[in-house]
């Protein structure tokens, strides 16, 4: 995985874990992968990994687009359906936080703007449901020109 990639990542996670999130005790962390159990997830959880790089020659000899992605997952374990709410309004904050892309003291790698694309999907492939953890994978993507 590229250094690029993890820096993206980094900066992802240093700018959500200078936010103030609306569920007390929420932790933002930067991990390679992620290993949380529902024991773990009593607080929502954060979680920032890198993602993918796709490389398209756009112009010859050799302009090409660069398309990163950071992966943010977002989860808690819920018994009520108040949880359920709060959290999902919490997913939907990290979304408009990543398009926002506004982190003071947060230094990005060169040419970094705004993602081009940010996807939310919300309980995949249902996992945990019998766990009672809620869940959504978002991911960002931002563009480059090399």
């Amino acid at each position: 995985m590229s250094a690029f990639l993890q820096s993206l990542a980094d900066a992802v996670a240093t700018g959500l874990a200078a936010k103030s999130w609306a569920i007390a005790g929420t932790t933002v962390e930067r991990a390679n992968w992620i290993s949380k159990g529902p024991e773990q997830l009593v607080v929502p959880a954060i979680v920032v990994t890198a993602g993918n790089r796709e490389t398209v020659r756009i112009a010859r000899p050799s302009q090409r687009q660069n398309d990163y992605t950071v992966q943010v997952y977002v989860a808690q374990k819920v018994d009520t359906d108040a949880e359920v709410t709060a959290i999902s309004n919490q997913a939907e904050a990290v979304l408009d936080a990543l398009m926002d892309h506004s982190y003071p003291g947060v230094t990005f790698p060169t040419g970094t703007v705004s993602p081009l694309t940010v996807t939310i999907e919300t309980n995949p492939d249902d996992a945990l449901n019998e766990r009672n953890v809620w869940r959504a994978s978002i991911v960002a993507t931002y563009r480059f020109f090399a």
